[in-house]
């Protein structure tokens, strides 16, 4: 099995997703033909960090910053190069050039993490059994961004879905679910730390069993799904009022 990684050049995790990155090569290195790091600096991202602080979410503004002004360390290229990992960057997925890497290294799979990169029909087919996503809420109810914020502001289990990817946003055959928190977890950033670790070892077992019996998964569907966005300055007031440390 050959499977490319595909992850942001700036998350809300700390140190950039390395709290599964680091785990996930230990056990899995042989496996990962590459790492792709999409790229989506920018200004407008750093003001939206800088306002976080103003509106009561320090510590989401403070791992933002951070994972900006340490992109020069190299974090997640070391680590690969560690392990003889090649590492590319691109705009997005569906960059001919992207499309052409995944094709030169006859890669199997592609695992998407924690990108807001809409994968289009061409990149989705590249790879000989398809791509998957770590979406960070509980499948199939849970739908959209910062599902885990939301429910966890709500005082519901959070968690992860690992899903194959289709050209429909959630949509595609689930394969595993697990829930992290059972609701009573508040601190955000405590929460996302805790998670990393328990991501890479699902992803773990999800690959292996793809390789070792095709996993087809589940159907995603269901009557009442709900769908979450990036919180307003309202929303986060309000999540704050009900407890949550961000």
């Amino acid at each position: 099995m050959k499977i490319i990684l595909v992850t942001s050049q700036i998350t809300y995790i700390k140190d950039n997703y390395l709290n599964l990155l680091g785990p996930f090569f230990k056990s899995n290195y042989k496996q990962i033909a590459g790492l792709i790091i999409l790229k989506n600096f920018s200004i407008d991202l750093m003001l939206k960090a800088l306002a976080l602080r103003f509106t009561g979410a320090p510590n989401m503004s403070k791992t933002l910053i951070k994972n900006m002004t340490q992109l020069h360390l190299k974090k997640r290229e070391k680590l690969c190069a560690e392990y003889g990992i090649p590492v590319r960057s691109f705009l997005s997925m569906n960059e001919s050039r992207a499309i052409n890497w995944v094709k030169e290294l006859d890669v199997d799979l592609i695992v998407n993490m924690r990108t807001r990169c809409i994968y289009k029909k061409e990149i989705l087919q590249a790879p000989r059994l398809g791509c998957i996503n770590i979406h960070h809420g509980i499948l199939p109810e849970s739908r959209g961004t910062f599902c885990d914020l939301h429910a966890l502001s709500s005082g519901n289990p959070a968690g992860f879905s690992i899903h194959y990817m289709t050209e429909k946003i959630d949509a595609g055959q689930i394969l595993h679910v697990e829930i992290v928190s059972d609701g009573s977890k508040k601190d955000y950033m405590n929460y996302l730390a805790n998670s990393g670790p328990i991501e890479a070892r699902a992803l773990s077992k999800v690959i292996n069993d793809i390789e070792k019996s095709g996993l087809l998964g589940f159907p995603n569907k269901t009557d009442h799904p709900v769908f979450t966005k990036n919180p307003t300055r309202n929303e986060i007031k309000k999540m704050l009022s009900e407890g949550m440390i961000l």
